[in-house]
């Protein structure tokens, strides 16, 4: 999500060690779907989501673009991703690890509800 309120399509990833379709369903057009065995994000899904994230909004050098992150360790630990972006006209910051809320109103207005809905149709 940006500053002037549009998003782009998710990355969603499932606690599975295979990809059922029918998790697909309802999804919102160009979202990503990945698995991962414990369902988190991870250094090379996160090299796959920046990856994702560049071909949609098409940074450029005379317009470059802040990407704001949370400071979780697949981030902050991946010298591949920070290499990649590097080179792409991407500037990459990171909050503090494990931060408040207040510092990452996204977590509750927009990843919450999300997480929630797809919680349930497992």
């Amino acid at each position: 999500m940006n500053a002037e309120g549009t998003y782009l399509p998710p990355m969603l990833i499932f606690q599975r060690k295979r990809m059922a379709d029918k998790l697909k369903n309802g999804a919102p057009s160009g979202t990503v779907f990945e698995v991962q065995d414990k369902g988190w994000m991870d250094t090379t899904l996160f090299k796959k989501w920046l990856e994702h994230f560049i071909q949609r909004v098409e940074p450029s050098p005379d317009e470059p673009v802040l990407l704001i992150l949370n400071g979780h360790g697949s981030y902050v630990n991946s010298l591949e991703a920070v290499d990649f972006v590097r080179n792409s006209d991407v500037i990459m910051i990171s909050l503090l690890t494990h931060c408040s809320h207040r510092m990452q109103p996204l977590d509750l207005c927009y990843s919450k509800p999300l997480k929630l809905y797809y919680q349930f149709i497992k």
